[in-house]
């Protein structure tokens, strides 16, 4: 599964992930700074599955996104507190995915995910 970091996450976050997955940055691929629709559009063009961001802004930009979008919600995007979410992240990406916004939070706000 390709996914895809947008700028606003630390792009170390990407090692702790499990394998079977093939993790770029937005900054990697040249496309810092892009719009929320041009990032989508480009990210579905380069055949990523997924994209994984922390702000929710692009809800509110864009009502219904072109690919699954996962937000990650929580204290912090400080890397010791995204890789806590790892688990959750994995557990969501392993079920179907549609094109809609999936949250997921750090462990201590709640439920693992919302769709």
């Amino acid at each position: 599964m390709r996914v895809l970091f947008d700028e606003d996450l630390d792009y170390r976050l990407a090692r702790t992930f499990p394998t079977g997955f093939d993790v770029y940055s937005t900054q990697w691929m040249g496309w810092s700074g892009m719009s929320n629709g041009d990032l989508l559009r480009a990210a579905r063009a380069d055949g990523f599955d997924v994209l994984v961001r922390a702000d929710r802004s692009m809800e509110y930009q864009q009502s219904q996104p072109s690919m699954p979008v996962l937000v990650l919600e929580g204290r912090s995007t400080a890397l010791r507190n995204l890789r806590e979410c790892i688990p959750r992240i994995a557990r969501v990406l392993a079920g179907p995915l549609e094109p809609r916004y999936y949250v997921v939070r750090q462990p201590e706000r709640g439920s693992d995910f919302s769709r």
